[in-house]
């Protein structure tokens, strides 16, 4: 967001949803790959790995499908207005999930 009156950035954050922990699923889907592709031979899994590899699979690309939907749900709570999203995220950033 701009100041007017000083034309300075000034940071807002609003969590008002829940939308972290689905950044979890597309680690979770790679973790459950490389187990698939190391040990398919020895144990026995409840899906195929060609459901995880599926680029239509749930948690795929989740920062992509996530940045998607809130340009949805921006264009659906303000058709008339231009906005923007801007992630700013420091390369010491320690925290992954939220």
């Amino acid at each position: 967001m701009v100041d007017v009156e000083t034309e300075s950035l000034k940071m807002v954050e609003f969590n008002t949803i829940a939308a972290s922990f689905g950044n979890l699923s597309e680690r979770i889907r790679k973790s459950q790959v490389d187990l698939m592709e190391k040990y398919s031979n020895d144990f026995q899994f409840n899906y195929p790995l060609e459901q995880l590899l599926d680029k239509n699979f749930f948690g795929y690309d989740y920062a992509k499908q996530q940045a998607k939907t809130f340009a949805e749900a921006l264009k659906a709570y303000a058709p008339d207005r231009e906005v923007y999203v801007l992630l700013l995220i420091p390369e010491d950033e320690r925290n992954t999930i939220d």
